[in-house]
């Protein structure tokens, strides 16, 4: 059973990314594990506009002193598909940035292909000691711009997470959202190796 979390979150982050991209909000993750994580993202449904409406516009005046006015919009063909499974691989001790499709068709922003619900499936799978062998840590539902903190701060596999950004405050994924910090390189200092990920 998947995990839906709070959607009240937003981030403004660009990248150069495919038109379907554009200006959507990205989800991330951080692993703060000293394994590597794989995280499967979707699929999501999609809908593409196929051609732009037709729209009519027009004023009309008559000697008798009449005037018209005439609007009209004729409907745009749409069209769904489902995005394919994608498997990401996360490092130890490091943070993923996932592009996530447009919540909304625009006309002004010229947007071509959008996701039709609101949220989006993702699965972490945790790689058990190196023998390729996958272990699955949970599926869950995130919404644009929201992420996840894998950690073993228990000495146990827990996921929680990541605080929402303010708009006057600097967004930390490895802040959850208890507002405890999940960083693994948080008594690291500068010069020094972590003997985990060797950065």
């Amino acid at each position: 059973m998947a995990v839906a979390f709070n959607e009240n979150f937003e981030i403004d982050e660009e990248d150069e990314v495919s038109e379907e991209l554009k200006g959507s909000k990205p989800l991330s993750i951080a692993n703060a594990l000293a394994d590597r994580i794989t995280v499967r993202v979707g699929p999501i449904k999609m809908v593409e506009s196929k051609n732009l409406q037709a729209k009519e516009f027009g004023f009309g005046a008559g000697v008798d002193g009449s005037f018209s006015c005439k609007i009209g919009v004729d409907s745009a063909d749409l069209s769904k598909w489902e995005t394919k499974e994608e498997p990401i691989d996360v490092a130890p001790h490091s943070v993923y940035y996932i592009q996530t499709p447009k919540d909304s068709l625009s006309v002004i922003n010229q947007c071509k292909a959008a996701m039709v619900g609101n949220s989006i499936n993702v699965q972490i799978l945790r790689e058990h000691d190196g023998a390729g062998k996958e272990i699955k840590i949970g599926n869950y539902l995130l919404g644009q711009g929201h992420g996840l903190i894998i950690s073993d701060a228990t000495g146990k596999c827990e996921v929680e997470q990541m605080k929402y950004r303010h708009w006057y405050r600097k967004k930390n994924p490895w802040q959850s959202n208890t507002g405890v910090d999940r960083d693994p390189h948080i008594d690291i200092r500068k010069r020094q190796t972590c003997p985990k990920c060797l950065f």
